[in-house]
């Protein structure tokens, strides 16, 4: 009786629940007690995590021997005027077959890089591809077997630039560079043998380039912000290729015959171009390069790289009432209110007052400038060490780690 009346109660429990409709909220489980004798009911399909049509890094597989893609990788002032010469020069004189790579520059430089809208930046990108893909054809369009031929950026002469690190001045600077590694995913996608030249140079000599010699950036501290953001960059880019992709410049190693020869091999083709190649990289060594640079140049300290010294700075040398003009001065002022003699004493006064403050202006200048100097300093080598500290990183990826992989034409060991 007992089991039988715990009966009762269970199925009167389900009763009430079907009719109160809490089978609806679980349909499964309708489906489930409704129907137990039907199919298992299918379980949902389990989405898929989400992926990126973007490989974490791209590996080099495409290996030409005869066209082969350039890019100069490197911080302003780090050689990249250097190659402009020996590409001027190679493919004017036809030393070396050169083939047209502009209007992938233009892709790169600047729509891919500064974009207005998200429009703007796919249609580049649609371009890129489609520039890259016309560069895959053109060795079976205009090549004969056995013909090899280089393609470059560096002397296209556009808005494009030299596609330095960063490229151009401007309010957004330290924004504006090329993003390299989409050339090299786009490029491995249409079959384009695309090689990279770091360029490295030491962080003292970048600066002392840029800030003292070209005056790059309107001033010291907002240039080297942009550099080592750009250092930042290029790092960080290097480190998503794989190996095969890139070998090193040292400018201060610019006449080194192994290095040139390292070099020319690796962005040349096959042999013969690059020896010729080769010829052209030592002949357009600057004469003051025949051998390498000091390492740590100084950095003279100017006083519009300093602040403006107050006080005795604020005297003009041609104002009467100060510095060697004061005795004549007081002297006209006094020649008609007494006797010659009188006029004469108060000018030797006057003269000997005027020296007395010219010294204690020269001393006051000399205090400034010191403080100004030791300032500038500690700034400059704070600088320095930061900048040098981005630029160890990417030669140990570029020039330590992975050149060693890079030396020959077809890009293996």
């Amino acid at each position: 009786m007992r089991m039988m009346r715990k009966a009762v109660i269970a199925l009167g429990v389900v009763l009430l629940m079907s009719c109160l409709g809490i089978f609806r909220v679980w349909p499964g489980l309708r489906r489930h007690h409704v129907d137990s004798t039907g199919p298992v009911p299918t379980p949902a399909p389990t989405i898929p995590p989400f992926s990126f049509e973007y490989p974490a890094v791209v590996e080099k597989k495409t290996v030409s021997s005869q066209l082969r893609v350039m890019f100069l990788v490197g911080l302003e002032g780090t050689g990249h005027h250097y190659f402009l010469n020996v590409f001027d020069d190679a493919c004017t004189t036809a030393a070396v077959p050169c083939a047209n790579a502009c209007p992938i520059a233009k892709a790169l430089y600047p729509s891919l890089a500064t974009p207005s809208t998200k429009q703007d930046y796919e249609r580049a990108r649609r371009e890129l591809r489609r520039e890259l893909e016309n560069l895959a054809a053109y060795p079976a369009e205009f090549m004969t077997e056995g013909q090899a031929a280089i393609a470059q950026f560096v002397t296209c002469r556009s808005k494009s630039g030299m596609m330095s690190f960063p490229n151009f001045n401007g309010n957004d600077k330290a924004l504006q560079y090329v993003d390299f590694r989409l050339l090299a995913e786009e490029a491995e996608r249409a079959g384009v043998d695309v090689r990279f030249v770091y360029l490295a140079r030491s962080a003292r000599s970048i600066l002392v380039s840029d800030t003292q010699h070209n005056h790059y950036g309107g001033t010291f501290m907002r240039e080297s912000r942009a550099l080592i953001n750009n250092a930042a960059v290029v790092e960080s880019t290097f480190q998503e290729l794989g190996p095969g992709f890139a070998t090193c410049f040292r400018y201060e190693s610019m006449s080194d015959p192994e290095q040139t020869h390292r070099v020319a091999r690796f962005i040349a083709p096959d042999e013969d171009t690059a020896q010729r190649l080769e010829g052209k990289m030592l002949e357009n060594v600057k004469p003051g390069s025949a051998s390498p640079r000091p390492s740590n140049p100084t950095m003279e300290w100017t006083k519009q790289q300093g602040r403006l010294p107050n006080g005795a700075m604020n005297y003009h040398p041609k104002d009467p009432r100060y510095g060697p003009h004061r005795a004549k001065y007081d002297g006209n002022q006094f020649l008609n209110a007494g006797t010659a003699e009188q006029a004469a004493e108060l000018e030797a006064a006057a003269a000997e007052a005027a020296a007395e403050a010219a010294t204690t202006i020269e001393a006051e200048r000399a205090k400034e400038e010191a403080r100004d100097r030791d300032s500038w300093d500690l700034s400059f080598e704070l600088v320095v060490a930061r900048l040098q500290q981005k630029l160890d990183k990417i030669e140990e990826i570029v020039c330590t780690t992975t050149a060693t992989t890079m030396g020959t034409s077809d890009g293996s060991a």
